[in-house]
């Protein structure tokens, strides 16, 4: 309506100065300037509109300019009335131009004529307020139906901006009938296995405070002599110094040869790595499928929550599968699709994350047809990061009768459900206490603070590891938000402390270069975010901080246990204030489930304490300004 209007003015003859552009300029009102009056061809309409000029937007004229309008009584009308040409100064009332059917390129018939405009069909209202638009059936991609889905729905926290997400549950998918052929039990019980006694096994699960259930007849493996048909491993593990397999590896590689589903409950850096890939490669040499070396089509899939992990788990992989044959390739977000498919084709096994894995499945760039072993690797953390749909939606490409392993640090309700629905009579495996608890190898320490000296505190603990313990030195450093960790990283190495961020605004290549770093030095620090606390397996982290406390008791225990792993020893600093009175309540049940003192500093912000007055070792933790120099030993 506004540019009709404005298209009259243009026409109409005066004895102003004309625009220079329509489109440059916008024509306003202004209640400042001289009043003149226009004369129309009817008298009975005249207008009182005000002088224009040319000006730029000015948002307090818009609203004078509406008004104006108004009073003016012009209205939206399927005729308006003729105004002269603009620049035509023959006649003071010019007659409007006629239109043809050579203007409108149609026949001569009655549908020739011009089209009369009303307000309906700009849809907007005498005050130039736009109404809504009317969505119908079509704008969706339903079918009419009150139960539909938008097009690019972020479903789930997943959204990859084309309707082809393969969320849709009641679409079509190619799913893989029951395979008969599938060989599951690939077991060989060794003779020392096998002679093993009840008393020596119930010792053996005591010891290491190991609960199985749903079997009792299978006998754990206590050396790596007692691995049947897997003779070139024996010689890759002499020349690693493996000695002995961990406790969690002894009872899952009898239960996941003989063709089990299970599900595994253990602490971080438990050795559950190995535990599963060595099956998994037992499980490829015995089937009868051959492999098709142009095409996508696993035989076994391992998914992980984060790309880190997914690259961790790929190492182990690469450690031992090509001594036997066999290739592996991963699948994650952030890294060149062309390479990755490049490097999973033809491949056996598949080390995926959920979200690149269902977008390679739903594009038909890969399928999970020959697929009968599946290891979901920290499940509960894929549930945690909202990954279930697209694990539902995966496991529909894969076999029913596949044998499935899933893996979890917890045991929550969502994670029983899952294992309800896709396992079948799995084996129950908790290597020890299923309640909260820290590793008891992690020696844990609480710092109380305030948030504008956490900082200065930092500085001074970093001085102190340097002094006391200059072979452990590798630290990883935890915090809430990427900026912290940025700026954070920016302050230690002005203050010659080598430091790095990583988190999820990093591209693949920086955080490949930062966890390569990482790996290869021993003095440096590692600032993250909780985007690590699940992903990084560094077996010689020293020292965790908590620069920022964790918002649970669960994400505190995973945190420090990045430290004290493969039976090391480790420490944790976490630097507490008032407002973690939350997450400190959830440590000091877990500290009296352990039976275990609540430490002074968290009891103090509890309200707990009458009698704090420094930490355990009996000196005060006030820390004075920032130090002006740091000790030299933190450089490499």
């Amino acid at each position: 309506m506004a540019a009709r209007v404005l298209s009259a003015f243009l026409r109409t003859k005066s004895p102003y100065k004309p625009l220079k552009s329509f489109h440059s300029c916008t024509l306003l009102l202004s209640k400042d300037a001289e009043t003149k009056s226009m004369e129309h061809e009817n008298e009975d309409n005249k207008s009182i509109l005000d002088k224009w000029e040319d000006v730029s937007h000015v948002p307090e004229n818009n609203q004078y300019y509406r008004n104006m309008l108004e009073e003016s009584n012009i209205k939206n009308t399927a005729n308006p009335k003729s105004y002269s040409s603009y620049n035509d100064t023959s006649s003071s009332s010019s007659q409007p131009r006629s239109y043809s059917s050579h203007d409108y390129n149609v026949t001569g018939s009655p549908r020739s004529q011009p089209r009369s405009y009303s307000s309906q069909d700009y849809n907007v209202t005498d005050s130039f307020r736009s109404q809504p638009r009317s969505y119908s059936s079509q704008d969706y991609n339903d079918t009419g139906s009150s139960s539909y889905r938008p097009r690019n729905s972020n479903i789930g926290g997943f959204d990859r901006g084309s309707n082809t997400t393969g969320f849709d549950f009641e679409g079509p998918v190619d799913s893989p009938g029951f395979d008969p052929n599938i060989l599951k039990d690939v077991y060989e019980e060794h003779s020392n296995t096998a002679t093993r006694t009840q008393e020596e096994i119930e010792r053996f699960y005591a010891d290491n405070k190991i609960n199985m259930m749903g079997s009792k007849d299978i006998k754990p493996i206590l050396s790596f002599d007692e691995i049947t048909g897997m003779e070139q491993l024996l010689s890759l593990i002499r020349q690693k110094g493996w000695k002995e397999p961990f406790p969690i590896q002894s009872v899952t590689w009898p239960v996941a040869l003989s063709g089990r589903d299970m599900v595994g409950i253990a602490k971080t850096g438990s050795g559950k790595t190995l535990g599963f890939v060595l099956p998994a490669i037992l499980h490829i040499m015995k089937q009868r499928i051959g492999r098709n070396p142009s095409e996508i089509s696993p035989s076994v899939l391992v998914m992980s929550p984060t790309r880190e992990l997914t690259q961790q788990v790929e190492s182990v992989v690469k450690e031992i599968a090509p001594e036997f044959g066999i290739r592996s390739g991963c699948a994650y977000g952030g890294a060149a699709v062309r390479r990755q498919l490049s490097d999973l084709r033809g491949a056996d096994i598949c080390i995926a994350t959920p979200g690149r894995l269902n977008d390679y499945l739903t594009r038909g760039q890969m399928n999970l047809n020959r697929c009968s072993y599946v290891v979901l690797d920290e499940a509960d953390r894929m549930l945690d990061m909202g990954f279930e749909i697209q694990i539902k939606q995966i496991l529909r490409h894969v076999k029913p009768n596949r044998q499935m392993l899933m893996w979890s640090a917890t045991w929550p309700r969502e994670i029983q459900a899952l294992a309800k629905s896709y396992l079948t009579d799995p084996v129950h495996i908790r290597v020890g206490s299923m309640e909260l608890m820290t590793n008891p190898d992690i020696t844990e320490e609480f710092i109380k603070t305030a948030n504008h000296r956490k900082f200065e505190s930092l500085c001074k603990l970093l001085m102190n590891i340097a002094t006391n313990y200059p072979d452990g030195c590798k630290t990883l450093v935890f915090v809430q938000t990427k900026r912290t960790a940025n700026e954070l990283s920016s302050q230690l190495m002005a203050k010659g402390i080598p430091s790095y961020a990583l988190h999820g605004d990093k591209s693949q290549g920086e955080r490949d270069q930062i966890m390569d770093l990482f790996r290869k030095k021993k003095k440096i620090l590692l600032i993250a975010t909780d985007i690590a606390s699940r992903g990084l397996d560094v077996v010689d982290i020293s020292n965790v901080i908590n620069y920022d406390m964790s918002s649970s008791g669960e994400s505190y225990v995973h945190r420090v246990g990045r430290t004290a792993r493969g039976g090391r020893k480790g420490k944790s600093f976490s630097f507490i204030t008032d407002k973690d009175y939350s997450v400190l309540q959830d440590l000091q049940k877990m500290y009296k489930r352990q039976n275990k003192p609540v430490p002074d500093q968290i009891l103090d912000i509890l309200g707990m304490s009458t009698s704090y007055s420094g930490n355990r070792f009996g000196q005060s933790r006030q820390f004075g300004s920032t130090p002006k120099f740091i000790d030299p030993k933190w450089r490499e």
